[in-house]
């Protein structure tokens, strides 16, 4: 996550505190050694505040931040546990900072910790969400290496809390962290084998009879920078999750397995269900699997592993295509629908895999869920109803994984126009500088006011009444995927048909007009409101910019067809074709969208 910090950098790259003038970060490096020692020096006023005598700095520290961890985990009910909540506006949203000097606790958002500040002449708080450090005279989040230690040591704890609750095991061995001493670095580094290939990491999958449309969707996995981090770094382990497994199956092996296994299925919940209004809604994950974790396999299958087991595979090193046997065997046990060798939706299988994932690796109900499906592609849509009579306003959020996008339909068939594009882009230029046939413009759309068909019962005319609805993204995911709905029911011949309308999007993409933060915005200008009131709606960061990173493609008709997959490797893009990688030169193509410095995105054409 990226945050409005007011940082000077100098010449070496070290962060300085504007008002202590000290580094943050900074780094020495030792002519008699090739590995450069960093040291890090602390801001003043936090120093100052550990080193006062009217403080326990450890003991106060572990209290507040354990707090703040069992308020967030929802292991105690709120009646027993107040949640911390602005002390002016009773605001539990909107950045919650509380004072590491008393016990305040104020809102960011309406600059109520700031005005504490000034008051009190206090200076240092901390993010009651994100356990961050702010100084109010450096005006700026701060780091501390022993404040670090304390949070690290209480997230492990509170991780291990948790998984003791949740699936409660006899005997288990208390986790120590473990940080190498230099000796073992240099051990590890002397013992490590590196590959510096511009390659790994582009590996060939090998189609198993009509399976591109899942070879698509696992390449746009593999090359999520999200995803690899996660299942690389052993986040969750195959052959560990193989032990659970079996245990859980031993254990139900004694009569009550059908028991088990449905109280499994009812115990996950699903990604998120499809919604739409008037063609345009957002695409999400259902529960379509759950149902399948009944049979005799549905307890041996873990999409999470099979996750593990790709990464695996595809970043040995290995030049020959890889088969993904396995993979497509557990989809078929988890979604029954899937079980065939005929031709696939590659959205389907998306909403599908993501869905599994979720519940494989043990996700939660609700919009708190923590696991790597949501923390990627979890975001919140905002639908507000607008009576037209007393423009009074309701509105909800929704989450969401995916957004599916209407296009316009096109005067005439372009037929393979992706492949057009490709050898004659500039013959293509009046088609893609078209406004209305942009991803943009499909956003535009997307985010427009429309009016809804039936009357809807606005509460403060008490009556039914004509209105409107909007939707727009009230928080914005890590990884955003598009998905252009291309296929069309006919009403006049009943039958569904394929819209070839050509579509450009950028490489880049900025989503903040299409947010809640703006639409506020823009409905403040329009009343003549004070304009620093306007000003303080929407962040100055780079949080709302995304970069294109893979693109998935179809090329065909309803009947039959094929798709390929465009990633972004190491700034160069290639076309992955089944078991075939090959240098592409496509610059704006299929969608998925990561954030530029924070941020992912995918597009599914």
């Amino acid at each position: 996550m990226t945050t409005n910090s007011n940082i000077i950098t100098n010449n070496n790259n070290n962060s300085i505190c504007p008002k202590c003038e000290s580094d943050i970060d900074s780094s020495s490096n030792d002519s008699n050694s090739s590995n450069s020692k960093r040291k890090r020096n602390e801001c003043k006023h936090f120093q100052e505040f550990k080193l006062s005598e009217d403080v326990d700095f450890v003991n106060t520290m572990n209290v507040i931040v354990r707090y703040l961890m069992v308020c967030k985990s929802g292991m105690i009910e709120t009646s027993r546990l107040p949640l911390p909540s602005c002390r002016e506006c009773g605001s539990f949203n909107g950045r919650i900072h509380c004072c590491l000097q008393c016990v305040y606790a104020g809102c960011w958002k309406h600059q109520h910790i700031i005005k504490h500040f000034n008051e009190a002449n206090h200076c240092l708080a901390i993010d009651s969400s994100l356990y961050q450090i702010y100084c109010h005279h450096c005006s700026d989040y701060i780091y501390d290496d022993q404040y670090t230690e304390i949070l690290d040591s209480l997230i492990q704890s509170q991780t291990i809390t948790i998984q003791e609750l949740a699936n409660p095991i006899n005997n288990r061995a208390k986790y120590h962290s473990w940080k190498p001493t230099p000796e073992d670095t240099a051990i590890i580094q002397n013992n490590s084998n590196i590959n510096n290939s511009t390659m790994l990491g582009l590996r060939g999958l090998n189609n198993l009879g009509n399976t591109c449309f899942m070879n698509v969707i696992l390449q746009s996995f593999i090359h999520n920078p999200i995803l690899r981090n996660y299942f690389l770094s052993d986040m969750h382990s195959n052959s560990k999750c193989e032990k659970r497994r079996e245990k859980e199956m031993n254990r139900s092996s004694g009569g009550n397995s059908s028991n088990d296994n449905s109280s499994d299925s009812e115990s996950s919940s699903s990604v998120s269900t499809p919604t739409s209004t008037n063609g345009s809604g957002n695409g999400n994950c259902s529960n379509s699997g759950s149902s399948s974790s009944n049979n005799g396999n549905g307890s041996t299958i873990c999409l999470g592993c099979e996750m593990d087991i790709l990464f695996t595979q595809v970043f040995t090193g290995l030049k020959n295509p890889y088969t993904p046997h396995h993979f497509l065997y557990s989809c078929w046990n988890y979604s029954n629908y899937l079980a065939s060798y005929e031709q696939q939706d590659a959205h389907e299988f998306l909403i599908s895999s993501l869905n599994g994932i979720h519940q494989h690796i043990g996700g939660t109900h609700g919009k708190d869920c923590n696991c790597i499906v949501h923390c990627t592609f979890g975001g919140l849509l905002r639908s507000e109803v607008k009576c037209t009579t007393c423009q009074f306003t309701s509105s909800t959020t929704d989450p969401f994984t995916d957004i599916s996008l209407d296009i316009p339909k096109s005067s005439h068939h372009h037929g393979s126009h992706h492949n057009e594009h490709d050898s004659n882009n500039n013959n293509n230029n009046n088609n893609s500088s078209n406004n209305h046939n942009s991803l943009e413009a499909c956003l535009e759309r997307f985010t427009q006011p429309e009016k809804l068909d039936e009357k809807y019962f606005c509460r403060q005319c008490n009556s039914k009444q004509e209105s409107t609805k909007q939707l727009t993204f009230n928080t914005l995911p890590v990884v955003i995927c598009f998905h252009l709905k291309r296929f069309e029911q006919s009403k006049t011949h009943r039958r569904t048909h394929k819209i070839d309308t050509f579509i450009e999007f950028p490489p880049v993409i900025d989503m903040s007009p299409y947010t809640s933060s703006t639409h506020k915005k823009n409905e403040n200008q329009n009343n003549n409101q004070n304009e620093e009131n306007q000003d303080s709606k929407l962040p100055n960061d780079e949080s709302f910019i995304y970069e294109l990173f893979a693109v998935v493609n179809h090329t065909g008709k309803m009947d039959g067809g094929h798709y390929t997959c465009f990633v972004k490797h190491n700034d160069r893009w290639f076309k992955c074709d089944d078991s075939m990688i090959t240098f592409s030169s496509i610059q704006k193509k299929q969608l998925e969208y990561r954030k530029s410095s924070a941020t992912l995105t995918t597009v599914i054409d």
